[in-house]
């Protein structure tokens, strides 16, 4: 049918080019609080304005991880699979193998035991109907923003308004391992490097703190 890809570049039928395109689960959720209990009426305004006043906040972002699809990555455009000329193609069939809700560690080592014997990579023909049919590890990530503006009292040199703003902002506060999605067309989906397939190619950055601080009269 003209006009339909596998995802790949390789032309197909319809039924070749299902398959899931979004990540199973995804969740967001952000909180943001102010801390006003020293800035009430009947606190010391000392202890009002070193207490009081503090905003937090906070996201958590999770999903399942992202579909991919297994590929056979080295081959000949002049002697192909499929034999469309296009690169990279389907197995001809998928046995099974892979592991069931692999761990972080698992991923690390490789999720699929035996490609040799799970995929047929030799046979000719239009594929197996295998497009996103894997789903990569999954991703997990906790933000946090704390911040506060401090004031001053009018004086002569800072006149009205002085202040001081501090912020802080955590990224990966738990510091959770995150490994990378694997990508079409790299060592991690191509069936024939097996060094690669089916691993990770590195892990996503772990904790960052950043802290900022502007002062304004």
């Amino acid at each position: 049918m003209t006009g339909l890809f596998d995802g790949e570049g390789a032309a197909k039928s319809a039924p070749l080019v299902l398959g899931r395109a979004e990540p199973v689960v995804t969740l967001k959720s952000a909180r943001k609080e102010p801390n006003d209990q020293y800035s009430q009426s009947g606190n010391p305004a000392l202890l009002g304005r070193a207490f009081g006043g503090w905003t937090l906040g906070g996201i958590l972002d999770k999903h399942s991880g992202f579909p991919f699809t297994a590929l056979i990555g080295s081959c000949d455009t002049n002697n192909d699979r499929n034999g469309d000329g296009t690169c990279p193609d389907m197995p001809a069939a998928y046995s099974g193998g892979i592991l069931k809700n692999p761990s972080k560690q698992q991923w690390i080592n490789g999720v699929f035991p035996s490609p040799s014997t799970e995929f047929d990579v030799t046979t000719r023909g239009p594929g197996c109907r295998c497009r996103n049919i894997f789903v990569g590890p999954g991703y997990t990530d906790v933000d946090a923003s704390i911040g506060k503006i401090f004031a001053f009292p009018s004086t002569r040199y800072l006149g009205e308004g002085a202040k001081l703003e501090f912020r802080a902002n955590l990224f990966n506060v738990f510091n959770i391992l995150n490994l990378q999605p694997l990508a079409p067309a790299t060592a991690p989906t191509d069936i024939i490097n097996t060094g690669s397939f089916g691993r990770p190619s590195d892990g996503l950055s772990g904790r960052v703190i950043e802290f900022q601080a502007r002062f304004s009269f």
